[in-house]
This record gives C-alpha cells, structure tokens and sequence, in this order.
C-alpha cells in the first residue's frame, strides 16, 4: 500500500475520441475513473446554438453505456450544429 496508497490513482485515464466532419472537426476529451467519466472537454471548429458546457456536463457521472439512451433525448445539433445524437453515440463508442 506504501507503493500506491490511493487506488483512484491507478484507476484513472483519459480517452481522447476526434473526428472530422463535413460541418467541422470534433474532439471530446474524457477524464475517466474505472468505467465512469468524471469530466468532459468538447471542441472543435463547428458552430453552437446551445452552451456546450450543457453537453458535457450531461456527460459527466455517466458510463460510456449510459450515454447513447441519454443522447437519444437530447437535441445534439443544438450543441454542435450538423451532429446528430447517433453520431455522437457512433464518435464515443469509436476505438
């Protein structure tokens, strides 16, 4: 235990998931502990309606699983114009 005395250390990671659309490049960075994501930073070069801190806080507490029924009831291209909630769910769930 003296070698690593937190286990959230050694459980923690960030996923960098990007690609590039006809309406703009996307990339969402998510800070994850075991299978749940903790943050979520997303950018890009694509125009918004809508904060963006809105989606990426609907990211946050939630598994990579749990998203795509909740981004089936969210309006996505209010966040990122041209995205559609399958894209999205298509984008995260990319290796």
């Amino acid at each position: 235990e003296w070698l690593f005395p937190k286990r959230d250390m050694l459980a923690g990671y960030q996923l960098v998931k990007k690609e590039r659309y006809p309406f703009g490049g996307v990339e969402i960075a998510l800070e994850m502990l075991g299978d749940v994501i903790r943050s979520a930073t997303v950018r890009g070069d694509f125009f918004s309606t809508a904060p963006i801190e809105e989606l990426e806080a609907l990211f946050c507490g939630k598994t990579l699983a749990d998203l795509p029924a909740l981004l089936a009831k969210k309006d996505v291209s209010r966040h990122i114009h041209g995205m559609s909630a399958s894209q999205l769910c298509e984008l995260l769930q990319k290796q």
